[in-house]
């Protein structure tokens, strides 16, 4: 009997260790709880405390709302800093860096939530050559502002400059806004401004007129040199050019043209600055080119197009496990590309697609979907293969 025991107390020595490292291996996680107040001491219920590691990553598990008592608790966190965010709807946000220990609950006592302070924004409006003042400007502060609805004036962030140039934005959170100024055929202006607890900051703004170029050029054939009738030319320029230069149509923010028998085009009365002219013309590779555009000035962009070249997708889908083919499975090749099935052998052809880098799909009853990226060259047919995993 006795030359038992020391197994036993062997065995009970191994249940000891083996719970301890248990017990050990469980507790890889930490905690953080608090309390969150106003500036009265008084508890905020409702308001939403979350914990981040800094890697961007979001679950309900980092989050918790606070009861009536204020309190709350956000547990299973990983050991290592946190940033801790509290906001509450007409409260501040409150911020504050805290470090979870493994297997310890951290404190973070409580956490004051100020309630907002205001003051407001004025100024005058005016024209940056005449220095006028512009009427019916409208003058908008982002964020920070005591209004819930639109509207002009008072708490709703916004406003319209009177005869004198004027504007006023009431009730306007303090801190750190900009103030974003816009008026017919006026470049629109941003301006930081720092608002005060209770106080009228005064901020005026000039605004610099539109100003106009022109973009012409002639748009010919690459390999030929010879021009391209009816390439349409089509440059965003925020203003209706109006009709003109060949076929000079306007379609919202954008000024087009079309080229005439000797290739060329002429876009009238773009907004200066950088712009992105695009060409495009039947049986052509589209073409971009960047200009700049400067005040009565005339900008050039020639183009030589490409004529459009043309390669070939084949390959065999079959079975990732039996390795058996797929018959009549769906195969797209997008961008110039078009929709064919696999025959009894599982191949495939696409035929006439656009040379360049192409996306191929494969779809087949029963089946995952799979896609490849491929090149397709001029006059050659390109290998794209597909073993597809059952469903």
């Amino acid at each position: 009997m006795s030359s038992t025991r020391p197994i036993l107390r062997s065995f009970a020595a191994a249940l000891l260790v083996s719970a301890t490292l248990s017990a050990s291996a469980e507790a890889q996680t930490g905690s953080v709880s608090g309390t969150i107040v106003d500036s009265n001491a008084a508890a905020i219920a409702g308001a939403l405390v979350r914990v981040d590691d800094g890697s961007g990553g979001f679950s309900f598990g980092t989050i918790d709302f606070t009861d009536m008592t204020g309190a709350f608790l956000i547990d299973d966190l990983a050991p290592g800093t946190y940033e801790l965010t509290a906001r509450r709807f007409g409260y501040e946000t409150t911020t504050a860096m805290i470090d979870i220990v493994d297997g310890q609950n951290t404190d973070a006592g409580a956490i004051v939530l100020l309630e907002p302070t205001f003051g407001d924004l004025a100024g005058i409006v005016t024209d940056s050559g005449t220095t006028a003042p512009i009427e019916g400007a409208r003058v908008r502060v982002s964020g920070g502002t005591g209004g819930f609805f639109g509207g002009f004036g008072g708490g709703s962030g916004q406003d319209l400059t009177d005869a004198t140039g004027a504007y006023s934005i009431t009730d306007v959170r303090t801190g750190d806004r900009t103030l974003r100024v816009s008026a017919p055929g006026y470049f629109t202006s941003t301006v930081d401004v720092t608002v005060a607890d209770g106080v009228v900051t005064t901020t005026d703004v000039a605004l610099d007129p539109l100003a106009f170029g022109n973009i012409s050029g002639v748009v010919t054939d690459a390999a030929t040199s010879t021009p391209i009738e009816g390439a349409f030319v089509v440059v965003r320029s925020g203003f209706s050019g109006g009709f003109g230069g060949g076929f000079g149509a306007f379609f919202g923010a954008f000024a087009v043209a079309q080229t005439d028998a000797t290739g060329a085009y002429s876009l009238s009365d773009v907004l200066v600055g950088d712009r992105d002219v695009r060409v495009w013309a039947s049986g052509y590779f589209s073409q971009i080119q960047a200009v700049t555009v400067t005040d009565g000035a005339t900008a050039t962009a020639d183009f030589a197009m490409g004529g459009l070249t043309y390669g070939s997708v084949s390959g065999i889908v079959t079975d990732v496990k039996t390795g058996a083919p797929i018959e009549g499975a769906w195969v797209r090749v997008q961008t110039g590309g078009g929709w064919v099935q696999t025959d009894a052998t599982g191949a495939y052809t696409v035929t006439d697609v656009l040379t360049g880098t192409r996306s191929v799909r494969v779809f087949a009853q029963g089946y995952f979907f799979a896609s490849m990226q491929v090149d397709v060259l001029d006059g050659q047919t390109t290998a794209a293969d597909f073993a597809l995993d059952p469903r």
